[in-house]
C-alpha cells in the first residue's frame, strides 16, 4: 500500500507485504514488479531476517536522512547530549554528507553506538518529500525491531528531555 504522507509530491513510499517461506534462513533477493498504464518497473530488494540480540538495548534514535554539510560540533553535540539522556544506539541515513561528518560518524561506529545506512533516492529531490524521510523512518522502524526496546525518530536539532 502507499504510505500516506508524500505531501503531494510525485513520488512516495510503498509497503509491500508478502509471506516468506518458513524455512528461509538466509537473506535472499525479492523481485518486486509494478505495472500500470504509464510505466512499469522492477526492483530487487534484499530480504533480511531480523534476528533479536541476546541483550536488547533500551533506547535508540533513528535520524532523518542527513545531507549537505552540518557543522561537526553540532553533530557531536547531538550524539553526546542524547547519550547523556540515555540513548544507546543511533541510526544515521547518509544522503551525500560531508567528509567531516563521515569521519565523526566513523568514530562513533567504531565505538559500536552508531550505524550508518547509505541513503540514495533514485528520483529528483523535488519529487519526493524531504529526501525520503518517511521511507527512512519506516526502514529504521523495521530495522530496529527485536533489537531496540524504544526507538525515537529525530532530526539532529531535536532533543527529548525527560
Amino acid at each position: 500500500y502507499e504510505m500516506c504522507e508524500n505531501h503531494n509530491k510525485q513520488h512516495g513510499g510503498y509497503i509491500y507485504s508478502c509471506l516468506l517461506p518458513k524455512n528461509l534462513t538466509v537473506s535472499c533477493p525479492l523481485h518486486v514488479s509494478t505495472n500500470n498504464v504509464r510505466s512499469s518497473s522492477e526492483a530487487v530488494l534484499p530480504v533480511i531476517k531480523v534476528q533479536p540480540v541476546d541483550k536488547q538495548k533500551q533506547f535508540g534514535i533513528c535520524i532523518s536522512p542527513l545531507f549537505g554539510s552540518i557543522p561537526g560540533a553540532k553533530l557531536i553535540e547531538f550524539i553526546e547530549l542524547s547519550k547523556v539522556l540515555g540513548a544507546q544506539k543511533f541510526y544515521f541515513y547518509d544522503n551525500k554528507i560531508s567528509d567531516e561528518m563521515k569521519e565523526i560518524l566513523n568514530y562513533y561506529m567504531k565505538k559500536g553506538i552508531v550505524e550508518t545506512i547509505p541513503w540514495s533516492i533514485p528520483v529528483g529531490e523535488n519529487s519526493i518529500w524531504y529526501h525520503g524521510q518517511l521511507i527512512a523512518h519506516n526502514d529504521c522502524l523495521y530495522r530496529t525491531m527485536g533489537t531496540i526496546k524504544h526507538v525515537l525518530f529525530n532530526d539532529i536539532d531535536e532533543f527529548v528531555i525527560p
